[in-house]
């Protein structure tokens, strides 16, 4: 690909136009031999990565939301516990079959979760999502039972066995469950409470009579993929 210099993003240009890809010896094995993303999801990720107050750190990444659009794209029903900017939602939403819905948490409605709605209404997906504010234990038990094709995890670590029990009741049996950030610091020392927490739910989560698949991938900071029995 040649990079054609005349090509540039500037204040008056549409975030979601088609930008050129600078080719770099940096870029990871597995983005380059990846799709490209949406220019929606690409304009989505920059924003929120250069902007500290969005929490740049704690998003799922772009390679996690190429796995999700593949899971999304048969999926009717999805739940999210955990929304920040709404990267994953918008990778969702962009896959989803006709008629398919998502139903996305998170405890706070602040400018990470405004940012996100400006880029779904950007990329003509905000019909699509129902974006709920409040504690997803709460929230969670009040959805109705076996509804849900597919539910993505990527809130609290020290919570992530709450979120599991509460979303076991919500999902069909097949449907399956993709959780975000289970590798995260089980390398690291000294082993914080989080990581002692995570290593506790990694434990249970492959022995989990529930579930008929279990599988961690090392993509981001890991994430496990299972499927309800």
């Amino acid at each position: 690909m040649i990079f054609n210099p005349d090509i540039i993003l500037s204040m008056d240009t549409n975030p979601l136009e088609k930008r050129p890809l600078m080719p770099s010896p940096n870029r990871p094995l597995d983005e380059q031999f990846s799709r490209e993303v949406s220019p929606a999801c690409q304009a989505l990720y920059d924003e929120t990565m250069k902007n500290p107050e969005f929490r740049p750190d704690e998003i799922s990444g772009l390679q996690v939301g190429r796995i999700l659009q593949i899971f999304a794209r048969n999926a009717k029903n999805v739940l999210e516990i955990g929304t920040l900017t709404g990267l994953a939602t918008l990778f969702m939403a962009e896959a989803l079959p006709p008629g398919g819905k998502i139903t996305t948490i998170d405890i706070e409605d602040g400018p990470a979760q405004a940012l996100g709605r400006k880029y779904w209404d950007m990329a003509g997906v905000t019909e699509k999502i129902n974006a709920m504010t409040g504690d997803a234990l709460t929230v969670v038990p009040q959805l109705e039972d076996g509804t849900f094709d597919l539910v993505f995890i990527d809130g609290q670590n020290i919570q992530y066995q709450g979120y599991l029990k509460a979303v076991l009741l919500k999902v069909r049996s097949g449907g399956v469950i993709i959780i975000d950030d289970t590798l995260d610091g089980n390398l690291s020392a000294p082993v914080s409470e989080r990581d002692k927490r995570t290593r506790e739910f990694n434990q249970r989560l492959k022995k989990d009579s529930r579930l008929t698949h279990v599988v961690a991938l090392n993509v981001g900071e890991g994430i496990t993929i299972a499927v309800k029995k």
